[in-house]
């Protein structure tokens, strides 16, 4: 096993209450660690960057707590973004599977009265 240069700060529980501020926690914690490794890694300060950037374009559209925000994404970092984004404003990601047809993602847009679709 490789040995690691982890010190006690990095042992210690998370502090975050929410998805939002665990990301924002790690990012402060280690920032160029990487978060995501697919492609191209992705740090946790880029992460969080890019999380933070979609919170505040969901609030400029009117997105609030408890508003249900739909993710139609596949399995890429984009679906972390929108999770981390939409939760640190207290909305609900609501997932799609990009498999569904049409009249599939009608129903569930509809009956999970998603405010707003990324």
């Amino acid at each position: 096993m490789p040995p690691t240069n982890r010190t006690a700060a990095d042992a210690r529980a998370p502090f975050s209450r929410t998805l939002g501020e665990l990301l924002v926690e790690q990012a402060s914690r280690s920032p160029e660690h990487p978060a995501v490794i697919q492609g191209e890694p992705v740090t946790f300060a880029d992460l969080a960057g890019r999380a933070g950037a979609l919170a505040a374009g969901l609030r400029e559209l009117g997105v609030r707590r408890g508003d249900r925000v739909a993710a139609l994404v596949g399995n890429r970092v984009e679906f972390l973004e929108v999770l981390f984004g939409a939760t640190t404003l207290g909305a609900i990601v609501v997932p799609l599977s990009t498999w569904s047809t049409r009249t599939e993602l009608e129903f569930l847009l509809h009956a999970t009265r998603a405010r707003r679709c990324c």
